[in-house]
């Protein structure tokens, strides 16, 4: 453990270094990504993931087209096409799954970067928040959300920096090839298009989401509710999440209020900035970011509340969530530095602890941390 830990503390050393510094870090956030990437892409029988992804691997037939070959695939997961694609094509050039492995690290990574680098402020800043609560479950597990996420992201940059529709739609289309979860993003990113007060549309989700809370308490099955409007194939992965148990506690629960802190944060320091004398209005792309961030943090939430056994669907927005998060809040950290390093710094302490439980959680699949260029453990044990 001590291998992981000793590399999360010097980069969180780099960040307080560069923390109070008003510079892009550009250079220096890039090669961290790329480190990241590289790092989960060369794992070997390493992560929460490796066994089912090995076996899926292994049971993919070159000998037929790929149509044929993802039709007769017999494995006990059934994966998107996209992803079948993706191994099908590198099984057939000769490649090995850590070849998917390096694809998806590298990729969500850089996707992570190419969206952080559109927004102003302090990028390291993004970088430790992204890698706190990103870094075990996209780099280490959940493949094909980590290519859902970095293909989202894209196209994200495409809307906010290109102003390409067709390009984003796209990107957002590909997403779902390779994860069905990700209509949940691109349902945060609808809904995000219509909201124009933040504090009165926080407020309007708590009140809806108290009143499902009050109707599942008095036995509503809210489960078998979504499944019947929700397409079929995500409300067959929503009723299979169902099943799942997960023993939560306390913290859990203070997590989640956490979470919800967060977007109350985000519409308290917009609710400053409009009181500013030299308050611009916002456009509706320029406010788009504040609204993604925002109800993609409030779903989270809302997902740990209903559903508090359900640990893989509430993480499915989270990942997102919590890059958006970061983002935006180095925005108002650009603007006005020396109000709000407390809040900056209260919120590097807590994706501080919240990486060390997550490691801590998934210590039996992550230790020891072994990569492709040996068969044996490299001695990083902790």
């Amino acid at each position: 453990m001590s291998f992981y830990l000793l590399g999360y503390l010097a980069i969180l050393y780099i960040a307080i270094l560069r923390f109070f510094a008003l510079r892009q870090d550009l250079p220096l956030t890039l090669f961290l990504y790329v480190f990241i990437g590289i790092l989960g892409g060369i794992r070997f029988e390493t992560g929460m993931d490796w066994p089912q992804y090995a076996g899926y691997f292994e049971s993919i037939s070159v000998e037929q087209g790929p149509f044929t070959s993802y039709a007769e695939n017999n494995y006990r997961l059934a994966f998107e096409f996209g992803y079948f694609l993706l191994n099908y094509t590198i099984k057939y050039l000769g490649g090995e799954l850590t070849s998917v492995f390096m694809v998806a690290s590298v990729f969500c990574a850089l996707s992570t970067y190419l969206i952080a680098s559109t927004f102003s402020g302090n990028r390291v800043f993004i970088f430790v928040i992204y890698v706190s609560y990103n870094f075990i479950y996209m780099h280490f597990s959940t493949v094909r959300q980590s290519i859902a996420v970095g293909l989202f992201l894209l196209g994200l940059w495409a809307y906010l920096k290109l102003s390409n529709k067709k390009l984003m739609t796209l990107f957002f289309a590909l997403s779902i090839c390779f994860q069905i979860s990700a209509l949940l993003y691109i349902f945060i990113f609808t809904i995000s298009l219509f909201t124009r007060n933040t504090l009165r549309y926080i407020t309007l989700w708590a009140i809806g989401v108290i009143g499902v809370f009050i109707a599942m308490r008095l036995g509503s099955n809210f489960y078998q509710l979504l499944s019947q409007i929700l397409p079929s194939s995500f409300a067959a992965k929503l009723m299979e999440y169902s099943g799942w148990d997960y023993q939560l506690s306390i913290r859990t629960y203070l997590f989640g209020f956490y979470i919800a802190g967060c977007a109350l944060s985000l519409a308290w320091l917009e609710l400053k900035e409009k009181r500013q004398p030299n308050f611009l209005p916002y456009t509706r792309k320029e406010r788009l970011p504040l609204s993604l961030a925002v109800t993609s943090l409030m779903l989270s939430a809302t997902f740990i509340l209903l559903f508090p056994n359900n640990f893989a669907l509430w993480t499915r927005t989270f990942n997102v969530a919590s890059i958006l998060f970061a983002c935006v809040l180095s925005g108002f950290y650009y603007s006005t530095v020396r109000n709000y390093k407390p809040l900056f710094l209260a919120h590097l302490l807590v994706a501080a602890v919240a990486f060390a439980v997550s490691l801590n959680g998934a210590a039996e699949a992550m230790i020891p941390y072994k990569t492709i260029f040996d068969s044996q453990p490299t001695g990083l044990s902790g």
